[in-house]
């Protein structure tokens, strides 16, 4: 007979390997575990958590997270949209990176925090390789400048 821990791992095993999902955070507070990574995504971001791969998501406190989420295969994912997940993901990251750019007076470290990248180099090359534009030089040709 199986224990709680057992069915819970049983689950998670099943869950994650057939399916890639997107899940977007709505509300509370906890962290996503994908494979040896945690992540701790804050409303209103969208996570990926690849098929394949050990997935769970622990609340943290007693709000946890509230979410939407969907299920999908890679192939059918390119097939409706154009784009791998990731593609599409970094994509739609790089889109909040210029509006909080051009809308706001923050540092490229809290955008980063934002966004989901918080690694400034990263994001950084990662921008200039999507707009072919610094972050410095395309807020400043939006007509603001970082302090």
């Amino acid at each position: 007979m199986m224990n709680g821990r057992s069915r819970k791992r049983l689950l998670q095993m099943y869950l994650s390997n057939f399916h890639n999902k997107f899940y977007f955070i709505t509300d509370g507070e906890g962290w996503l575990k994908i494979g040896d990574r945690e992540l701790y995504p804050k409303p209103g971001r969208l996570a990926l958590m690849p098929e394949g791969v050990l997935q769970s998501y622990p609340a943290i406190y007693d709000k946890p997270y509230t979410k939407y989420w969907c299920h999908f295969t890679a192939k059918m994912f390119k097939k409706h949209l154009g784009t791998t997940p990731i593609q599409y993901v970094k994509r739609k990251r790089i889109d909040s990176v210029k509006r909080l750019l051009t809308a706001t007076d923050l540092a490229l470290s809290e955008i980063g925090e934002r966004t989901g990248i918080p690694d400034t180099s990263y994001l950084s090359k990662l921008f200039k390789s999507t707009t072919g534009l610094s972050p410095t030089h395309y807020k400043m040709l939006a007509g603001r400048q970082f302090d």
